[in-house]
């Protein structure tokens, strides 16, 4: 995973680079040329050309990396006589900002991790094309109308937002309502210093946290949102992705037993170091509000960028992707329910928090809400958080951010 410093401060001008990398010309990037393991046949002029944009954590957090990407690009590669280029970036946002950036001269043809925030800008920036893929019966109804239900994206995996915590740091000794917790407990000083978040103008798991205090806040207690945050900003610890908090959670110097993270983390401790009959050494929870449980659900989406070559082959992709082969590797692999309800779980997904009992706080936002107050909520969050202030944001300036690609290049 590509890493930034991160700066304090840094997330107030997210907004303002995804602008400007609109209008960027020259990007930084890094292209590594990989071979495919594959050797059906050999590269011609002929042979089509799908790319893609995702994520860099996308099928690789598994016991076999390679092993995974063999069985999901390779075997459709094979399968459909052509060729994947994946273009990998730090996270969703990057994804997005790039394909915006391109939109006018498009250079990919499916853009992979929009989730059910991030779609509402790809929409307004129309950027995609509508495609109702072949396993739209097999796949969860909830979470299709969830995302996207113009079937703009189509969803791929889905999975809770979660305070995550090592067990034998966490525990009911100091932190007593740990098993039944409320956002509120995070408040006292001894359990925020604790926890590590993400920026949610930069992350998607961020983002996904800052709508749960907002659901938990302004419609389950009726409370004002951006008090939680004035209140507990000078002992969070706030990291500009997923994978810098993650890191943060597993040094034992940093001294940040909770993380925000996903419920599915518990499996994965299991699979990576659990012992036959034992536990994972970590635990997830979501909010305890009123006798309820609830927590934020990410829906990851899979889509076609308007202007592609390869609309047939990039149709097919969607099929494969969503279809019962693939979604099944998704659950050991990108750490996420699968979205087909024809896929079976793992052994491991008995430590995972299910999202089917708990109350989905997405539900209590319209679609329209979303849309029209995304930008206020992240503008209001910077001004609290990082400016300690509520007053409107200073003119800015803008900065120009490069953008850091890794361009792999499957050829034969």
């Amino acid at each position: 995973m590509i890493k930034d410093d991160f700066k304090p401060g840094q997330g107030i001008y997210y907004r303002w680079a995804l602008m400007v990398a609109i209008l960027i010309v020259s990007t930084s990037f890094v292209i590594v040329q990989v071979s495919s393991i594959s050797n059906h046949f050999n590269s011609t002029n002929q042979t089509p050309t799908l790319t893609i944009y995702t994520y860099d954590s996308l099928m690789n957090w598994g016991l076999n990396a390679t092993d995974a990407n063999i069985r999901v690009f390779d075997a459709f590669e094979a399968q459909e006589n052509c060729e994947i280029e994946l273009e990998y970036f730090d996270d969703a946002n990057s994804v997005l900002a790039k394909a915006i950036a391109e939109k006018n001269s498009p250079k990919a043809d499916i853009i992979i991790g929009i989730d059910n925030v991030l779609i509402y800008e790809a929409k307004a920036q129309e950027i995609l094309v509508q495609y109702e893929a072949a396993t739209l019966p097999d796949l969860m109804e909830s979470a299709v109308n969830g995302l996207d239900s113009e079937h703009y994206v189509t969803p791929y995996d889905y999975g809770l937002i979660a305070i995550v915590y090592h067990k034998h740091l966490v525990n009911s000794t100091n932190v007593p309502t740990i098993d039944n917790l409320k956002l509120e407990d995070l408040l006292d000083p001894k359990v925020a210093q604790m926890l590590v978040t993400e920026d949610p103008t930069l992350s998607s798991t961020g983002l996904g946290f800052l709508m749960w205090t907002i659901g938990i806040y302004e419609k389950v207690l009726e409370k004002d949102w951006d008090l939680w945050w004035k209140d507990i900003r000078n002992d969070l610890q706030i990291e500009d992705s997923w994978g810098d908090a993650f890191d943060v959670f597993y040094t034992p110097a940093a001294n940040r037993p909770m993380v925000v993270s996903y419920g599915t983390d518990p499996a994965y401790d299991f699979l990576f170091y659990g012992e036959p009959g034992g536990s994972p050494s970590i635990g997830a929870t979501v909010s305890h509000e009123n006798g309820s449980k609830y927590g934020w659900l990410q829906i990851e989406g899979i889509g076609i960028l308007k202007g592609t070559q390869n609309l047939s082959l990039a149709q097919k992709f969607i099929d494969w992707f969503t279809g019962k082969t693939v979604q099944e590797i998704i659950p050991e692999n990108n750490w996420m329910y699968p979205a087909n309800t024809l896929a079976e779980l793992p052994e491991s997904y008995t430590y995972a928090i299910d999202p089917t009992t708990v109350t989905p706080l997405n539900d209590l936002f319209t679609a329209n809400e979303l849309n029209e107050s995304l930008s206020e909520w992240q503008e209001t969050w910077e001004q609290v958080v990082i400016l300690g202030s509520s007053a409107p944001l200073p003119p800015s300036i803008f900065f120009l951010i490069p953008i850091l690609i890794v361009v792999i290049r499957r050829k034969r």
